[in-house]
């Protein structure tokens, strides 16, 4: 079970499918969009009813990548770089939790905005309202030929805003709803040098389902060329079941 930090729902994850590991093979969307797509297959609120993802603050996608990816392979993240001293180039290894990893990203309410109703907000002493960015919002963004824009229409008021007033909106909308994608970072073991690593949560999750899923399409060729199963059955299998018999067979062909 997971709560998300800005929304508080509190979501389960079911285990993945072969027709789920297929959608994160087969997926081109960008990567927010493809975690939506799996969250909309793998993600239900806890009493089991569905997410009306639409109405998500956008910030939180990285939350749902983060708890699907706990679910499915665990808390612990550990990933590398390398020291970027040019005279040293040290492989570094990095590690930390994505509990507190989201920790770190708690939203609050800063001291200079006031609540508006109704999901909006207001700069205090100042006629500028503001709400947080939806998923619906998002989407929308994506598809418009200036994203920037397009999130700025919807979610502020009034449209024009001055130079002073924008810093002061998106300082807000930080502590409100912050963005999940960060920097982190280890000191070379070699030389001390601090090593500094963009984690961006959907991009990195859905990468490395595509690396955990990447024996899907072997085992689909071993099953059906050993049993003359066909490739709906195969799907339809649950995944721990078809990697055993995938294991059987590769073990029968290492013994011959």
């Amino acid at each position: 079970m997971t709560s998300l930090p800005v929304s508080g729902l509190q979501l389960m994850v079911r285990q993945p499918a072969s027709l789920d590991e297929l959608a994160v093979l087969e997926t081109d969307k960008a990567p927010p969009l493809a975690i939506l797509d799996l969250a909309s297959r793998v993600v239900a609120q806890s009493d089991g009813t569905s997410v009306g993802w639409d109405s998500l603050p956008a910030s939180e996608v990285g939350a749902v990548a983060l708890a699907i990816r706990r679910a499915w392979i665990g808390d612990a993240l550990l990933t590398d770089g390398w020291c970027p001293e040019p005279e040293c180039g040290q492989r570094i290894d990095v590690s930390f939790r994505l509990g507190e990893y989201l920790e770190h990203f708690a939203p609050s309410v800063p001291s200079t905005v006031e609540v508006a109703g109704d999901s909006w907000y207001k700069l205090a002493g100042e006629e500028v309202r503001f709400r947080v960015p939806t998923v619906a919002d998002l989407v929308g963004a994506l598809h418009a030929v200036d994203s920037a824009a397009a999130l700025s229409a919807a979610c502020v008021l009034p449209a024009e805003l001055n130079d002073e007033q924008w810093p002061k909106v998106d300082a807000a909308l930080e502590e409100l709803s912050p963005n999940l994608d960060g920097v982190v970072g280890g000191r070379c073991p070699e030389c001390g040098s601090l090593m500094q690593l963009r984690f961006e949560p959907c991009g990195y999750v859905i990468t490395e389902l595509r690396d955990l899923f990447a024996g899907l399409y072997f085992e689909v060729h071993l099953l059906a060329r050993t049993y003359g199963w066909s490739e709906a059955d195969i799907l339809a299998m649950g995944r721990s079941r078809r990697i055993k018999y995938a294991h059987l067979i590769a073990e029968e062909m290492a013994a011959r």
